[in-house]
């Protein structure tokens, strides 16, 4: 149970600022009213101009952004979720529970998908990324139970289904990741065992491969113009996925600029102060303790077939972007790659492990800097975020009360997109985009705007010791 209880607290140590009142960005508005003229006037215009394309993750969105507190707490409860099923993965692939831990706390404490915990129209992509993983996991556990097949390949094809209906980037993770009963249950099949029952266990055992076929079936059978995407096959479209992961490290580049350091405190008042000092009092021994013991210090060398799959499963993380048009920088759909990256990771550790070398064998220094370096970068990420969440909120506040349209100028102060260049890259957009903006203004009964650099546009100022914003020149009223 100490691995467990030590990465929930991590987890907890790290993203303890979710637990905050929801504010509503960008696609937020508009997919929350969906719902307004009800369930069955929804699927209905759905299935028509969208066809099966996200049917069941627009209503999640939909659902908890109608209460402040929901996403959050929902983003971080599934965020444990899936790391801890990642932990059990790492356990039974690579045969080391302390290695198990470095690998989930590299998943759990790091703001790698950001968007994806701290935007509730992102959220689909944690929500599918836990429902494979806990699939994934379902996969391995019973791979050495042939007997137990035929309901373990029920169990994945409905969570392959569910999950496709919800977001679709992993189809063909999903279709791919049986082949992990091959790899580790082929030594423990019965010999003797009847044709009929051999062809219900190889049928039942992909479960996973025929719930993806069965989406991209009704995917197809619902099509319309809407859902067509650019299908761009080649090389290039294949190995962008994984080239561009560089572009995780874009979260670290807020600590080159002074200005973004005290945001990371933009959310610590008492009672939040005294949750992060009672967690870290309970993750400290926990991680001495870890460190202090050796967990199956005899590393097992893994098999070649094990990496060889992980790979399929990378390929199939980026197949479905060769589809839908490219894959685009923005952190949410870097979430459901990262646990993938980290069995690569896993793999390559426990195979020079293995072979006596000395590559990352200290440890306790490598628990330590994970844990600091994680949470302090989670805290100065999130921390921008909301801080950033609230100065869009009150501007768009502003532009309606004030009724404010036609050409405008905004002047952040402090300009964070020059703090942190690469800010609107990994979120996916700027605040002050004017879809952004206009999304916003639209659901709050304003009247467009467009951020232009027009000779009669009307300049917005942020003043940070107010934290209000002032329009020049003045308007009547002001």
């Amino acid at each position: 149970m100490l691995p467990y209880l030590v990465l929930i607290n991590c987890i907890l140590v790290a993203w303890f600022p979710l637990l905050r009142a929801y504010q509503l960005v960008c696609d937020d508005f508009p997919l929350s009213t969906k719902l307004d003229q009800g369930f069955l006037a929804y699927w209905h215009s759905a299935i028509a101009g969208e066809g099966i394309f996200r049917i069941l993750g627009y209503p999640i969105i939909v659902l908890i952004t109608h209460s402040s507190l929901l996403p959050g707490i929902l983003a971080l409860c599934t965020h444990i979720v899936a790391v801890l099923c990642f932990f059990r993965i790492c356990q039974r692939l690579f045969k080391n529970t302390l290695n198990s831990v470095i690998l989930s706390l590299l998943m759990g404490i790091f703001p790698w998908g950001y968007t994806a915990l701290l935007w509730a129209s992102a959220y689909l992509y944690e929500l599918t990324t836990a429902l494979f993983l806990i699939n994934l996991l379902l996969l391995i556990e019973l791979s050495h139970q042939p007997k137990s097949q035929p309901v373990l390949g029920f169990i994945s094809y409905g969570l392959t289904l569910i999950a496709l209906l919800i977001l679709e980037p992993l189809t063909f993770a999903f279709m791919f990741s049986s082949g992990i009963i091959w790899i580790l249950g082929s030594r423990n099949q019965r010999i003797f065992i009847s044709v009929k029952q051999r062809l219900w266990n190889v049928l039942s055992s992909w479960g996973s491969a025929l719930g993806s076929l069965t989406y991209i079936g009704l995917y197809q059978g619902f099509k319309n113009d809407y859902m067509m995407k650019p299908t761009v096959l080649n090389l290039k479209t294949l190995l962008s996925f994984h080239y561009y992961q560089y572009s995780n490290f874009y979260v670290f580049e807020p600590w080159l600029n002074s200005t973004n350091w005290p945001l990371m405190f933009t959310e610590w008042h008492g009672f939040t102060i005294a949750i992060a000092l009672l967690l870290s009092l309970a993750v400290i021994p926990g991680l001495i303790l870890l460190s202090r013991n050796d967990f199956d210090r005899q590393t097992t060398k893994p098999g070649w077939k094990l990496l060889i799959y992980i790979l399929v499963l990378l390929v199939g993380a980026s197949l479905i972007y060769t589809i839908a048009g490219g894959f685009s920088l923005d952190s949410r759909k870097k979430y459901p790659l990262i646990p993938l990256l980290l069995l690569l990771v896993g793999w390559l550790w426990s195979y020079f492990e293995a072979m006596q070398s000395n590559l990352l064998s200290h440890k306790r220094f490598i628990l330590a800097t994970v844990m600091i370096l994680g949470v302090s970068t989670t805290w100065l990420i999130t921390g921008i975020w909301h801080y950033e969440v609230d100065r869009y909120t009150s501007l768009t506040d502003f532009l309606v009360q004030k009724n404010i349209a036609g050409a405008i100028q905004i002047e952040w102060n402090p300009n964070l997109y020059a703090t942190w260049p690469t800010m609107g890259t990994t979120i996916g957009f700027r605040m002050d985009d004017n879809w952004v903006l206009n999304q916003a203004i639209a659901y709050k009964g304003g009247q467009p705007v467009q951020v232009a650099p027009a000779p009669n546009a009307t300049t917005l100022r942020f003043d940070p010791h107010t934290a209000t914003w002032a329009a020049q020149p003045a308007l009547p009223g002001l």
